[in-house]
């Protein structure tokens, strides 16, 4: 998905960002949360989205500039450029931190931004 597509409202933008991250399916999902006025169930995107502007609004009360920087954005973007680590070079940073390091391996059959196979 991208968010280059010319009328896209600010809405969609923001849920087709949490696409790269999270699955439709659990984006729709019932999160277990209400809103606090109308008691409306909440999906997990809606949630989601709603701990965000909390979170943007608390910096622009704390005089913190809410966005990030260009900085933030290309780190974020090399980090999940570099989320795939093969077998071969597992093997190889196993053979170089061992006794030196403990490495601990995650994994998420259904990450969005991590690539398993």
């Amino acid at each position: 998905h991208t968010n280059l597509v010319p009328g896209l409202s600010a809405k969609a933008k923001v849920y087709r960002s949490l696409e790269q991250a999270f699955s439709k399916e659990w984006l729709r999902a019932d999160s277990g949360s209400r809103h606090p006025k109308t008691g409306a169930a909440l999906t997990n995107g809606q949630a989601i989205v709603r701990r965000g502007v909390k979170q943007h609004y608390a910096k622009v009360d704390e005089g913190i500039p809410p966005d990030n920087g260009v900085a933030s954005y290309l780190a974020q973007g090399l980090a999940v450029a570099t989320h795939n680590v093969g077998p071969a070079r597992l093997r190889n940073l196993v053979r170089h931190l061992e006794g030196l390091c403990p490495i601990l391996v995650v994994c998420a059959g259904q990450d969005q931004l991590v690539r398993y196979s």
